[in-house]
């Protein structure tokens, strides 16, 4: 790959997408906490980036009844003994727990909810708990569809690096009860929507902007531009 103005550009890459994963981790030297998410299906991982950022943990992927040696491999390297599991049993099953166990890990919880929308604001909420821990917490939040990968991911690193939790919407005009009582509790002050009027209406900005909250929109012509801004 060719890109003008640059001059070194690296590639990170497996056999599939959990050996990916794994080199990605790598760049971690040790890590007390590893994020494991389903690598069969995106919803419970879009939320997951600020939370790597929070707890300088790696996002490793797992499939619903097998984690790979591979991957328990990487985990006994960084030397974790805490994983957190996003999703619910349905989508990580039991078995993964026992062999976590197996690489060590002393702790292991799951964060989930009923659904996508609700797994995104249980994981905004410990982050703001980790947050609270510095007597820091965001008044932002980033809103992405729930209903494709391409907007939320394309916000991750953003969020990550500003600590602002990822929510999804339940669809086109529909803001989501889960998504709208976290905006309430948790006193947002400020949202960043990304994507344009055809994925978040702008409905859903007139309801966000009647709690008190400010809105901006990030979004160009289709999802590759989008993830330019």
């Amino acid at each position: 790959i060719s890109v003008s103005g640059y001059d070194n550009i690296g590639e990170i890459s497996g056999a599939n997408r959990y050996d990916t994963a794994i080199e990605v981790s790598k760049y971690f030297n040790q890590a007390d906490t590893v994020i494991i998410a389903l690598g069969t299906d995106y919803p419970d991982a879009l939320s997951a980036g600020p939370l790597s950022t929070a707890l300088n943990a790696p996002i490793l992927l797992t499939q619903k009844n097998n984690i790979s040696n591979n991957t328990l491999n990487e985990i006994k390297r960084l030397g974790a003994t805490e994983a957190i599991i996003l999703g619910g049993p349905n989508a990580i099953s039991e078995d993964i727990r026992s062999q976590l166990k197996s690489a060590g890990i002393e702790d292991i919880q799951r964060i989930y909810g009923k659904d996508r929308y609700a797994t995104a604001t249980a994981v905004g909420e410990y982050l703001f708990e980790i947050q609270s821990m510095y007597d820091y917490k965001s008044e932002f939040a980033v809103l992405a569809s729930g209903n494709s990968f391409a907007d939320a991911l394309a916000a991750s690193s953003m969020a990550s690096k500003l600590g602002r939790p990822i929510l999804l919407t339940r669809n086109l005009t529909d803001l989501g009860d889960n998504t709208k009582t976290f905006l309430k509790n948790e006193q947002i002050k400020y949202v960043s929507v990304i994507g344009g009027s055809s994925v978040i209406s702008d409905k859903i900005i007139q309801e966000i902007k009647l709690m008190g909250i400010e809105v901006d929109r990030y979004a160009g012509s289709d999802r590759y531009e989008t993830s330019s801004l």
